[in-house]
C-alpha cells in the first residue's frame, strides 16, 4: 500500500503542469490552513493539480511543495535535496548502480505512507527517474532521448 500511495503522489508531482481541475487561487480556508503550518513561507505560488491545490514556496532556505485537499488538509510535502541528504546506504546504491549517469534532480516526499525519494538521472541516451521508500531504488520512468537533434 505504501508503494502505491507513493507512486500515486509521484505521478501527481510529475503531472503537476497538466490537467488542472481548479482555477484561480485556493479558498481562504485553504490559504489559512497553509499559513498556520508554514508561517515563514515566502514567494508562494499556487496551482491546481487534479483535485488538489499545490503551493510552491521558500521557507528557511528550503524550496518546498505542499499539496492540500479542498478542506485544507495537507496531503504531502516535498523538498529538493542533495545527494548527501539521502540515507547513507541508499546514496551508496545510487552511486554504485548508476555510475554512467549524472544526477539532475533529487527530492524527498513526506505523506501518510511515510518518506520516499525520487531521483532523476541522465546520460547522453536516456533519462531515468527512480523511486525509493528508503531501502532500495526501482525504476519509476525511463525515457530514451531523441539523438537526431
Amino acid at each position: 500500500m505504501k508503494k502505491i500511495s507513493s507512486f500515486l503522489l509521484a505521478a501527481i508531482l510529475f503531472l503537476s503542469a497538466s490537467s488542472f481541475a481548479h482555477t484561480g487561487e485556493p479558498s481562504a480556508k485553504i490559504q489559512s490552513e497553509f499559513k498556520l503550518r508554514f508561517t515563514n513561507a515566502e514567494n508562494i505560488k499556487w496551482s491546481a493539480v487534479s483535485d488538489l491545490y499545490k503551493a510552491d514556496f521558500a521557507q528557511e532556505g528550503l524550496y518546498l511543495s505542499v499539496f492540500l485537499d479542498a478542506d485544507g488538509k495537507m496531503v504531502s510535502v516535498s523538498r529538493n535535496i542533495d545527494r548527501s541528504t539521502l540515507p547513507l546506504l541508499l546514496g551508496k546504491k545510487l552511486e554504485d548502480k548508476f555510475k554512467a549517469y549524472w544526477l539532475s534532480e533529487l527530492f524527498e516526499v513526506n505523506d501518510s505512507a511515510g518518506v520516499s525519494y525520487y531521483a532523476t538521472l541522465q546520460n547522453a541516451n536516456e533519462e531515468i527517474t527512480l523511486s525509493s521508500d528508503g531501502n532500495y531504488w526501482s525504476v519509476y520512468k525511463k525515457i530514451k532521448k531523441d539523438l537526431a537533434q
